[in-house]
């Protein structure tokens, strides 16, 4: 991270940008450089795992290049088809890439199932050096992919990093088998074997990169650290009595933030307005993400009593209910469920019926909004009473 330039703040697009520039524009010499230096290689020894590892590095080439576009594409400004901006689009082209990735290591499997039968490598003391030597400096390319990835939060260049970090195993793996070989010709049924493993640690890789960047697509959970800084930040605004049903929308280069504040019932508009302002400015100063607050006042609490007095006067105020029979309370963490049931003429229609209880429903749903009523009806007056509908 000391080696890093500082070009300022790394919230900033054009300044994300920047440093994806630097990433990707070393990572991309480096990986023309592999690609041909173990390509030449690879004919000249006839290994099918260092020709797959060649290969592996056509991948590499191509997610540098994809990198430098994905940040030149993702720092344009919003439009009206796009009103968060063009940040995803990273995630959308590692996908392509990472799927370039997988194609890969199935033609390295394919070409190193030929070899078994004969395999061609010639072992050499000088090309394993050389191998180490690779594997030296893709661990830089790593250690550059890291440092950028953390500084600017991206997971583009963080799987650009965990590439070459595999790559460094490959190319170190294959050094050992190219020694080996070169102590024991025998051992030559090393070489596609080893070409093998390194396709299926590519096609690993590949999967993992798809995977990450289609659940940042399809909308993942934000990571509970940056959930819990939210809320704290929420509710340390005098007024606030609790937050909930927080969402954070991630565009890459910008974080939308909604939750639902909850303010006492008594105090005014202008009071809500001043604290859900107060919330979003905080949030943003303290996570940069851009919140929206919404007000949602607490009911003040209610024994049972005082719930079944509100339901009997809500009962009471309607006219064409001749009598509220029972209430039953069945509460739960947010509120709970009403039960009632209430007497109604025994001539009315079921249709009749049916629009009286869900009005009565409606009102007391204004007056307890935190609870469910449920009403059934039975007919008014002496003898059984088979309830004529039950509410949902």
């Amino acid at each position: 991270m000391a080696l890093l330039p500082d070009y300022g703040n790394a919230k900033d697009p054009a300044v994300r940008a920047r440093y994806a520039y630097l990433q990707s524009g070393i990572c991309l010499a480096g990986n023309a450089f592999l690609l041909s230096s173990k390509l030449y290689l690879s004919i000249i020894w006839g290994s099918v795992a260092v020709l797959g590892d060649a290969l592996n590095h056509t991948a590499d080439v191509a997610v540098s290049a994809t990198i430098l576009l994905a940040f030149r594409w993702s720092k344009k400004e919003a439009d009206k088809e796009h009103p968060q901006g063009h940040g995803r689009i990273e995630h959308v082209l590692a996908i392509v890439v990472a799927s370039m990735v997988v194609t890969m290591g199935i033609l390295i499997i394919r070409e190193a199932a030929g070899r078994f039968s004969n395999p061609t490598i010639e072992g050499s003391v000088l090309f394993a050096a050389l191998m180490v030597a690779f594997a030296c400096v893709k661990a830089m390319m790593a250690a550059l992919s890291f440092a950028v990835a953390k500084r600017i939060e991206s997971n583009a260049i963080r799987g650009d990093a965990w590439n070459h970090t595999t790559d460094v195993l490959i190319s170190m793996s294959l050094a050992a088998a190219i020694f080996v070989t070169t102590l024991n010709p025998e051992y030559k049924i090393l070489d596609p074997i080893f070409g093998i493993v390194v396709a299926c640690i590519v096609m690993y890789a590949g999967g993992s990169l798809i995977r990450e960047s289609a659940s940042v697509l399809i909308g993942e959970a934000p990571p509970e650290e940056m959930v819990r800084k939210i809320r704290q930040t929420a509710v340390a605004v005098k007024g606030v009595r609790d937050v909930h049903d927080i969402v954070v929308h991630d565009y890459a280069t910008r974080k939308v933030v909604s939750l639902h504040v909850v303010v006492d019932e008594s105090i005014t508009a202008q009071e809500a307005h001043r604290i859900a302002t107060e919330v979003e400015d905080n949030i943003q100063e303290h996570t940069e993400c851009l919140p929206t607050a919404h007000i949602e006042v607490t009911e003040p609490w209610l024994d049972p009593d005082q719930i079944e007095a509100l339901v009997r006067t809500a009962v009471a105020a309607h006219r064409a209910v001749r009598e509220c029979v029972s209430v039953e309370i069945i509460p739960c963490a947010d509120g709970g469920d009403i039960m009632l049931t209430v007497a109604v003429e025994g001539d009315l229609r079921v249709r009749d019926t049916d629009r009286i209880l869900r009005e009565l429903e409606g009102e007391i749903k204004v007056r307890l909004p935190h609870y469910r009523p449920i009403a059934r009806a039975v007919p008014y007056g002496g003898g059984p009473r088979p309830p004529v509908r039950q509410g949902s």
